[in-house]
């Protein structure tokens, strides 16, 4: 269906824009590109789109459109039934891989069982310059995807509301959402990702992961009012400022396990900010910290925990109500 749908965006660009309107059914594409998909809604329409090519990089590439908005669908990846000897590979082999473009919406889409990632953000090179994309998820869900549920490797502002990122397994990061601004051209200045009301569990290794370190610049993330639960390493892992407030974390056990941590590798990190968060029958609610920073932690609840383990000689903050049930030991400093 690859040809018939690009055929099909062509003449929609043709005009000026518009809306791609899918009817309800399974669509087989391979390596789909729609390009300056400007002023346009997607509508999949309920649909579902697959792909049977052992040898497809992505199964849709959305490039440099602007003002685009995508809803309403399914991609599967199909990992099951593919059969790809690297599944990196260099070949870019994501469910949803958007590249380029500005003030981009994906609302209600599922992307599950990708050989890569199950959504995929980058920018785009153009005339010796970078666009990076300001993107918006809401109610979006990926599960049990190769490496992440969503990667953000060059943009600028990034939004993700509601739905889940679970299940991630096969090959690192294995993490619901990666934050990587590793590409040499991710010349990003306070660049931001919020995530608020998103679900994470059961992934292989983190719910959410920031790692490397952009060429110039700095990045925050914020996340508010979601639930972490039973992944397998950090709740929360990252290299970079960090915001959490009116979260719910359960079960971040394991070795070395924290529910929370700011790793001391290589980033921008000068601080950390726990707020108004709840801590179930996790190893220790804090983690090891970059040195020299500020970790600020203050009217949390913590049940059934081992506490806060302060390590490599940040400076730490805490204050108001720091609410402990009996089996929890006292904060460590």
């Amino acid at each position: 269906d690859t040809a018939s749908i690009e055929a099909a965006a062509a003449a929609l660009k043709a005009i000026g824009g518009g809306t791609l309107f899918f009817p309800h059914g399974t669509y087989v594409v391979a390596a789909m590109d729609l390009v300056n998909m400007n002023n346009c809604l997607i509508d999949l329409g309920g649909s579902t789109l697959t792909t049977t090519d052992a040898n497809t990089t992505w199964l849709v590439r959305l490039r440099t459109s602007n003002n685009c908005k995508v809803i309403n669908g399914v991609f599967e990846g199909n990992r099951q039934g593919r059969a790809l000897s690297s599944p990196l590979g260099g070949v870019n082999p994501h469910n949803l891989f958007v590249r380029g473009g500005s003030n981009i919406v994906i609302e209600n889409v599922e992307s599950n069982n990708a050989v890569g990632d199950g959504f995929y953000v980058v920018g785009e090179v153009t005339d010796n310059n970078t666009t990076h994309p300001n993107i918006d998820f809401i109610s979006c869900h990926a599960a049990t995807n190769y490496r992440q549920g969503l990667s953000f490797i060059e943009w600028t502002t990034a939004n993700v509301v509601g739905g889940s990122f679970n299940g991630q397994t096969g090959g690192d990061p294995q993490s619901g959402i990666d934050i990587e601004p590793n590409n040499a051209s991710a010349l990003i200045d306070g660049a931001l990702v919020y995530v608020s009301g998103a679900e994470f569990k059961s992934n292989v290794h983190r719910g959410i992961l920031t790692s490397g370190t952009p060429a110039s610049g700095s990045i925050t993330l914020v996340v508010s009012g979601c639930v972490f639960s039973g992944n397998a390493n950090n709740a929360i892992e990252t290299v970079h400022d960090l915001v959490v407030s009116d979260c719910v974390f359960v079960d971040c056990n394991g070795s070395d396990v924290a529910a929370i941590q700011q790793n001391s590798g290589t980033g921008t990190a000068t601080k950390t900010i726990v707020t108004g968060c709840q801590f179930t029958d996790c190893e220790k609610y804090g983690g090891r910290r970059r040195p020299e920073k500020t970790t600020v932690i203050s009217d949390c609840i913590v049940r059934n925990s081992k506490g806060l383990v302060a390590a490599d000689n940040g400076n730490l903050v805490v204050s108001g109500r720091i609410v402990e049930s009996p089996t929890t030991t006292a904060i460590t400093l």
